[in-house]
């Protein structure tokens, strides 16, 4: 080979070489075992989408009881949470329910007592509201040791709120339905679970905007969250909003329930306590200094 000449068997071996460590740059999905997608025929179309497997969000649980988990919060994108990583809450473990032999009971103080199949429910006309939804214990580890959950995630520290679309027939449909009498101030709400939760809801929330859920985020409610069907609240905490609700109850006074008594009460000075509280304390300000940013 003569001075300053390059054979061409060695030019195209050094124009190789340089390709494949620019590809190997362009391409790095080839590090992590893909193929090159503009190489390869993709996968095709399926019955049921799924994520990436290159995303891998999941739900937390408090122990080995696995009676509450948390939502990622801290790896969503926008507010609405999907449905299989809404939070989870339940007292006796998730009940399988048939929808073909679901029902809902109204009775007590109303002019028509009634039993509405799944079917009846959907066939009046049904609304879809976004709003959030928040277990009366969230943020509890926070508040009772800030400084121990400075560098906890979202999860771990607020976990237990959730957004979606909630789909179903509003309430006041229903009572007007039956007829409620004037003199009903309160309802009881009773589930279709193993602890058979209830929990008693005054009448003006019934007529305002509460409403029996049947669908979330465009598909039926997960059975985590009470398919086939759930009493929903907006603005009540998590333990109001009963989920598999079979039976509203209408009287003049409410129900004094184990939920109502022993549990999900406030004490205060003096020997008393506070019950019948729904709304979620707010507590956004105490958040701000105790989460860092991520």
């Amino acid at each position: 080979m003569s001075k300053g000449k390059i054979s061409r068997r060695a030019l195209l071996a050094s124009t190789a070489a340089a390709v494949s460590a620019a590809s190997a740059k362009i391409l790095p999905a080839q590090e992590s075992g893909t193929k090159d997608p503009t190489k390869v025929q993709g996968g095709p179309a399926k019955e049921v989408g799924e994520r990436s497997r290159f995303e891998k969000p999941k739900r937390t649980y408090f122990s080995s009881m696995r009676t509450a988990s948390n939502t990622p919060l801290q790896d969503l994108a926008g507010i609405i949470t999907p449905a299989d990583l809404h939070f989870e809450r339940h007292h006796a473990g998730i009940p399988e329910i048939d929808p073909d032999s679901y029902s809902l009971l109204i009775h007590g103080m109303v002019e028509r007592p009634r039993m509405f199949t799944l079917a009846e429910l959907k066939r009046f006309p049904a609304e879809a509201v976004t709003r959030f939804l928040e277990c009366s214990g969230n943020g509890f580890r926070t508040y009772r040791n800030p400084e121990a959950n400075k560098e906890e995630t979202l999860q771990q520290v607020e976990g237990l709120t959730s957004t979606s679309e909630w789909i179903g027939v509003p309430l006041r449909t229903l009572f007007k339905d039956v007829g409620v009498l004037p003199e009903a101030k309160w309802f009881l709400a009773e589930a279709m679970d193993a602890a058979v939760m209830t929990r008693s809801i005054p009448v003006e929330k019934g007529w305002d905007d509460a409403m029996i859920a049947y669908g979330q985020n465009g598909e039926p409610i997960r059975p985590e969250q009470g398919y086939p069907a759930r009493l929903f609240l907006p603005g009540f905490e998590g333990s109001s909003n009963v989920k598999w609700i079979r039976r509203l109850e209408l009287a003049d006074k409410p129900f004094m329930t184990r939920e109502e008594t022993s549990k999900y009460t406030d004490p205060l000075p003096g020997g008393k306590a506070r019950q019948f509280s729904f709304v979620m304390d707010a507590k956004s300000s105490l958040l701000i200094p105790l989460i860092p940013s991520r």
